[in-house]
């Protein structure tokens, strides 16, 4: 009887030994194959071991199945059109319709500015319809622009986050959870996407820098900061970002209107990402760059169509924000665009209010908290420039550094000088405070860099 005692207990406890051995074996392998897809895509992946807490979203079948496709585009590979297209840049549009969709499951609502396109009005509705049934397409009656298109479809949605994209843009893999999971921890927190870079004229997706954090200068020109050095300790981490680029994001619709969503008087586009960021900031919340979202921007050498807005309505949108958000230091802007001035921003009332009501901080806190190192490498008042001038060749003085981008592929190269010749060119050169020689009037196009 003790035998078969010892007997059963041992069957029982090598049964159980088997299940735990197969139990971290399993693990270890699927482990193993999400390392392995990690290292082969490092942009894309958030990498999380069994032992942690939190769920890795990644569908592997789905991954392996959109690596296994094949055509045009597909993997980000560049497409070309054949020898029958035109060369025009408005065809360079039969290269996109080829290419599938990537937003799709992960879409609800997609908002019709009013477009001229034949195939974006009822084929598109008709074939919704018929194949995409969680997906809505809103058209608006006129064409009005990015920031009234985009608080169109925010009125509407129904989900506890808006996600904000352009439609010129395509997804990478797992771009999602990365956008919500900041939000699902905080509900006054604002995610933006690695902007990453598909080529306009191929279609082509490459993968931008390392990151770095948003900012602007007193012009109200986009600019970047580098990162923190807590920030390079954890790569894969959302950073804190004081400003966004501009139109790929996601933020709690609960938060979002607690802000006033968009301002409703911002026309057609423009300044409107520097509205949103300052008042996340300066109201309760947070903004982060999340590098394991990954999304595609197509930068286009211009617009294939006219914008709406009559006169100088970026200008308009920019002395909104400047008077309603940047206190004292509109200043600063009004100094490097005195035509601001005397522009009639309109009724301020709404934006002002939404302060008060929020008793949102100060811009001086959110440039000595937030953008707290801008100053230095976009100070509000520049350092005067050290020299201005022709630069002649030693060895020849009689020949000058000459710019003349309209007639020549490099940018940069010698011809006789013109104070001694009265010859055409373009030579008068600025040793500028960024401590680099710039075509004077010509900001950063084509400046040289100085070492040391």
């Amino acid at each position: 009887m003790r035998r078969n005692i010892r007997s059963l207990l041992k069957t029982v406890l090598l049964a159980f030994l088997t299940v735990i051995c197969t139990v971290v074996l399993f693990r270890l392998f699927r482990g193993a194959k999400q390392i392995e897809y990690a290292q082969k895509h490092k942009d894309t992946v958030i990498f999380t071991p069994a032992t942690n807490e939190k769920i890795d979203w990644h569908n592997y079948e789905l991954i392996e199945k959109d690596v296994e496709r094949s055509g045009i585009g597909e993997q980000g590979q560049p497409a070309h059109l054949t020898a029958s297209d035109s060369d025009k840049y408005d065809d360079l549009y039969k290269c996109s319709e080829q290419i599938s969709a990537s937003f799709i499951e992960g879409s609800d609502t997609g908002i019709d500015d009013c477009s001229t396109k034949e195939f974006s009005r009822k084929p598109l509705d008709d074939y919704l319809a018929a194949n995409l049934t969680k997906v809505r397409t809103i058209h608006l009656p006129e064409r009005s622009g990015l920031i009234r298109a985009r608080l169109a479809g925010a009125h509407i949605a129904t989900g506890e986050v808006l996600i904000f994209l352009d439609s010129h843009t395509e997804a990478n893999v797992n771009w999602l959870p990365p956008l919500l999971e900041p939000i699902a921890q905080n509900y006054k927190t604002c995610v933006c996407p690695f902007i990453d870079v598909i080529q306009y004229e191929t279609f082509e997706y490459r993968a931008q820098d390392e990151g770095a954090r948003g900012a602007f200068d007193w012009e109200l020109f986009y600019k970047r900061l580098p990162l923190l050095p807590e920030d390079l300790k954890h790569p894969t981490e959302p950073f804190k970002s004081p400003v966004m680029a501009g139109g790929l994001f996601a933020i709690s619709q609960k938060f979002f209107w607690e802000l006033g969503g968009y301002d409703e008087g911002l026309d057609i586009w423009g300044g409107e990402q520097y509205e949103l960021s300052f008042k996340i900031w300066m109201c309760g919340g947070q903004m982060y760059d999340a590098p394991c979202s990954r999304v595609g921007h197509i930068y286009r050498k211009f617009a294939p169509f006219p914008n709406p807005g009559k006169g100088d309505f970026v200008g308009r949108n920019y002395k909104r924000v400047a008077e309603v958000w940047m206190d004292e230091y509109a200043e600063f802007i009004y100094k490097r665009r005195p035509k601001y001035r005397s522009i009639d921003p309109g009724d301020l009332s709404i934006g002002l209010g939404i302060r008060e009501r929020l008793k949102c901080k100060s811009f001086k806190w959110f440039m000595e908290t937030i953008a707290f190192d801008l100053p230095l490498k976009y100070p509000p008042i520049e350092p005067d420039d050290f020299a201005y001038g022709e630069i002649r060749n030693l060895a020849a003085p009689e020949f000058c550094v000459d710019t003349e981008f309209k007639e020549r592929d490099q940018e940069f190269g010698l011809q006789e000088c013109i104070k001694d010749n009265k010859k055409k060119g373009e030579q008068n050169f600025t040793l500028t405070w960024h401590k680099d020689i710039r075509p004077h009037g010509r900001g950063m196009l084509g400046c040289l860099r100085l070492q040391g």
